[in-house]
């Protein structure tokens, strides 16, 4: 299950506060990325990490789909 929070302003006092996103994974895949990471790496960097290989190497998961 996978679940995305947009970022959002909220008024607290006249301030505006960030909501940072938020993204559900199972507790299976939590240790698959836990298996994977440096030691001292939070998972938002591993995770960080992933996306920039992952765009390195010019591959995409929509490669051959159109529209």
């Amino acid at each position: 299950m996978a679940a995305h929070t947009a970022q959002a302003y909220l008024p607290l006092a006249g301030v505006h506060t960030v909501v940072s996103p938020t993204l559900e994974i199972n507790d299976d895949l939590v240790e698959r990325v836990d298996s994977h990471r440096d030691e001292g790496q939070s998972p938002e960097e591993f995770v960080a990490e992933l996306a920039s290989i992952h765009e390195a190497e010019g591959t995409s998961t929509r490669e051959g789909v159109t529209g």
